[in-house]
């Protein structure tokens, strides 16, 4: 019985300070919100939800190795609105790397475990035109191109 009680009461302490985490983090305190998580994340190793706080904190505190290392291994949770969220947040980390098709990537996967995520859906679809206009920019250049070298060309046998 007195197992049974610590470990309720450490549940509820758990929660209290994850919860200050994320007040921490809400209020844009990331070194807290950061301390909080990684005291959290020391006691349960296992638990997604502190890995995600952890993740994104470290991703807004622009460390992104721990951002996609501890992201990375919420995306495949058994809840999929943390797995989408996770995937969303992976989603931001590789559009700041200008990896811009793996972001598209996990937006879209956000948003197939998540339909009713709109931001996963704006920044999909804004993502989607970037893109698009990227390789139509490309391909303007590459046309461009392919025509000064044919007028240098004429010019020569002129």
């Amino acid at each position: 019985m007195l197992n049974i009680l610590i470990f309720f009461f450490l549940g509820i302490s758990l929660s209290i300070c994850q919860d200050d985490g994320l007040d921490a983090y809400n209020n844009g305190d990331m070194i807290k919100a950061r301390n909080i998580y990684e005291k959290l994340y020391k006691k349960m190793p296992d638990s997604e939800a502190i890995k995600f706080g952890l993740g994104t904190t470290a991703f807004r505190q622009n460390d992104k190795n721990t951002a996609k290392e501890f992201l990375g291994s919420v995306k495949n949770s058994k809840d999929p609105i943390l797995a989408s969220k996770a995937f969303y947040n992976l989603g931001e980390f590789f559009t700041s790397e200008n990896d811009f098709e793996n972001g598209l990537l996990m937006y879209k996967k956000a948003i197939i475990l998540n339909p009713n995520d709109k931001d996963a859906k704006i920044n999909y679809e804004l993502l989607k035109r970037k893109i698009q206009n990227q390789d139509e920019q490309n391909q303007d250049e590459q046309n461009q191109d392919e025509q000064n070298q044919d007028k240098q060309n004429q010019d020569k046998q002129n």
